[in-house]
């Protein structure tokens, strides 16, 4: 089968947040543990998007999304169990933020999608919105300390 537009472009999406999402808690850790930490999240996270492979038509990219979209979550999930230090906090949290926001935007289009409430062809703003945030994300993780979070596939 040919690989549709749309499914390509989601994989690259997803790829693009799975590269920095989390929260914050205030226990302390050393600057060491947070890198090693986080850095560990985002590998382990983006292995498990590469394990699902790139959808090839619309009802492949239909089943990838809500899989794709609660590997994200679940990076964001683990991430929070992490305190950044006081010189990468704001650079963090930022990328926390738009990581979420970005989830929150594809797991809504992924329900919509489920339940044929848009069509497909409906992705490319989603794309546009997702993309926009990848790249504040991918900033902040990389100013957060955390390249492997930061890191674009």
């Amino acid at each position: 089968m040919r690989r549709t537009g749309k499914a390509g472009s989601l994989a690259a999406a997803i790829c693009i947040l799975l590269a920095g999402c989390g929260s914050s808690s205030s226990g302390t850790m050393s600057a060491k543990e947070y890198q090693s930490k986080g850095n560990a999240i985002c590998a382990k996270s983006l292995k498990q998007l590469k394990a699902l492979g790139q959808p090839n038509s619309e009802r492949q990219f239909i089943e990838y999304l809500p899989k794709a979209v609660a590997i994200s979550e679940g990076e964001v999930a683990q991430l929070s169990g992490l305190s950044a230090p006081s010189s990468n906090k704001a650079s963090f949290h930022a990328a926390i933020s738009g990581a979420t926001r970005a989830t929150s935007i594809l797991a809504e289009f992924s329900k919509k999608l489920t339940e044929k409430q848009v069509k497909l062809s409906a992705f490319s703003t989603i794309q546009k919105q997702v993309g926009s945030l990848g790249a504040q994300i991918n900033a902040n993780f990389t100013k957060a300390g955390l390249p492997e979070c930061a890191r674009e596939q």
